[in-house]
């Protein structure tokens, strides 16, 4: 056990939480348990209503079942979320899950202001717990990440031009290098979450959920990312990628044209590169009157 899980552990298991005065109170199930303070107690209804809703069918689709409990507490203030966490996460991180003791940390609406970003990244969490239960340690991150996005809603409304964009720009981040996105520039990590999100949806449409169900049993029992994903789609982590590269080329290269600035932009070149060509016709035209004008005349004296 490495010392962030024994000060994880420590913090969370105090019955006064993080050196507080003010105790830990505490409502929910078998299943899920949140831990707050006092003045969350709305915020809490609505957070258990909404991930016992959507637990069923993460179980269904993972084939996976909790074993104990989900802990997720509910920081109050920055200051707490870092303390618990470790203070190194970017300021526009909204949660963290840590699957060795079954806990997520949460930005409560307190001072995050989002009662919809609360519901989404308890849900994002949830999965990251159920997908280590699942799979054990060996998952690639764009893949929990991108199964996260895809459950909890989060993908499919954040916006597709920088994927297109990066596309245009030769810029996609290879797969295997989407490990460390919470160290990134805030534009790399939302590059690298478009293509964590993408990834997954292409492997869930091209082979479905049992194959994707299988690869993470196959990781669980020890098998490489390429033994896994080869047994049961025939391609390597390589082939993978390329035909995943081939769909978005398909699927997105062209999108960024149709953003508002970006036509607007074309449009002004297009004007431009028509109004110059015009210019030289009307030039050449005039060129060859003045030339016609000027040549010997037939019969003039």
């Amino acid at each position: 056990m490495n010392l962030r899980l024994i000060l994880l552990v420590l913090s969370l298991a105090l019955p006064s939480g993080l050196g507080r005065a003010q105790p830990w109170r505490e409502k929910g199930d078998e299943r899920i348990k949140v831990f707050y303070h006092f003045g969350e107690e709305k915020n809490v209804a609505g957070l258990l209503q909404e991930v016992n809703r959507a637990l069923p069918d993460l179980e269904t689709k993972l084939s996976v079942a909790l074993e104990h409990p989900a802990r997720i507490y509910l920081a109050s203030s920055q200051a707490e979320f870092d303390q618990v966490t470790g203070g190194n996460l970017p300021d526009w991180s909204q949660g963290a899950s840590f699957p060795e003791t079954g806990s997520i940390i949460l930005k409560s609406p307190r001072f995050s202001q989002d009662i919809s970003a609360l519901h989404q990244t308890a849900i994002h969490e949830l999965v990251h717990l159920l997908v280590a239960l699942k799979a054990g340690p060996g998952v690639p991150r764009w893949l929990t990440e991108g199964l996260a996005l895809l459950f909890s809603g989060e993908g499919s409304g954040k916006p597709l031009l920088p994927l297109s964009r990066a596309l245009w720009a030769n810029k996609i981040i290879p797969l295997d290098e989407i490990e460390q996105v919470d160290l990134q520039p805030h534009s790399e990590a939302e590059l690298a979450y478009l293509e964590s999100f993408q990834a997954v949806q292409f492997i869930v449409q091209e082979f479905g959920w049992a194959s994707l169900s299988k690869i993470l049993a196959a990781l669980r029992q020890g098998k490489s990312w390429n033994e896994a994903l080869y047994a049961e789609t025939a391609l390597d982590g390589a082939g993978f990628e390329a035909a995943w590269l081939k769909n978005l080329e398909k699927s997105y290269r062209w999108l960024f044209l149709l953003n508002v600035q970006n036509l607007i932009f074309a449009s002004f070149v297009l004007l431009v590169f028509v109004a110059f060509v015009a210019m030289r016709r009307r030039r050449r035209r005039i060129l060859r009157q003045w030339e016609a004008e000027d040549a010997p005349g037939q019969g003039i004296f």
